[in-house]
């Protein structure tokens, strides 16, 4: 189990990034994480706290953008944590609408060198992401968040947007797989079907015919 420094210890600041979905969707981007080159270990879900948050003009995210926190020194082991923020029309139309979720992408080292470094081409040419063919980072730094100062010993304030992160990642879980199931070679099966029932057919049938042979030849004298 991750275990995750307690907030009162927790005295580091966090960055915000955009991550450009377009460029490389979030589940492609997490299949390209290994534990060998950047130490991935796992994900987890949360919900997101900053949905009824009002955002301030001119702080809007991007077309084509998640809001991303980078938490350095997250866990005992002083691994790091990436909180990428899906808002709720993302998630189809059996999620709530209202919601949204984040995901949390989990480390046993920092992975900031390699954040500053992520690239991916663009693969189609739209309005707003670049020349087709061209390489764009996928992070784009816009923000730090510190954590205030305490008002006196023994309380722990912090910056309330620093403290929501932190406290949603507190909040993460595995998230629930759904499995379904599916009918492998059902037309073979439906075929194999249709022959047994044929098969059981002839056997009545001719049981009944056995049966009335017999009757014909009791009859005689």
């Amino acid at each position: 189990k991750l275990r995750q420094l307690q907030y009162r210890s927790y005295v580091y600041e966090l960055t915000l990034y955009h991550y450009n979905y377009e460029l490389l969707p979030l589940r492609r981007f997490e299949t390209q994480l290994s534990r060998k080159t950047h130490g991935y270990i796992t994900r987890l879900v949360s919900d997101d706290p900053f949905k009824s948050f009002t955002v301030p003009e001119g702080d809007e995210i991007p077309p084509y953008c998640y809001e991303v926190a980078f938490f350095p020194n997250a866990f005992q082991n002083r691994g790091c944590a990436l909180g990428f923020r899906v808002p709720g029309s993302m998630l189809g139309s059996r999620g709530d609408q209202s919601k949204g979720k984040i995901d949390w992408l989990c480390f046993d080292r920092t992975v900031q060198e390699h954040i500053e470094k992520w690239v991916a081409e663009v693969p189609v040419d739209k309005e707003g992401l670049g020349v087709l063919g061209s390489k764009i980072r996928l992070f784009e730094a816009v923000a730090t968040l510190d954590k205030a100062p305490l008002v006196k010993k023994g309380t722990v304030q912090g910056h309330k947007e620093h403290r929501e992160w932190y406290m949603a990642l507190e909040r993460a879980k595995y998230p629930i797989v759904k499995l379904k199931l599916t009918w492998k070679n059902k037309g073979r099966d439906w075929l194999n079907d249709i022959d047994a029932q044929k098969q059981a057919e002839m056997d009545k049938n001719r049981k009944e015919g056995e049966e009335m042979d017999e009757d014909e030849e009791g009859d005689v004298d």
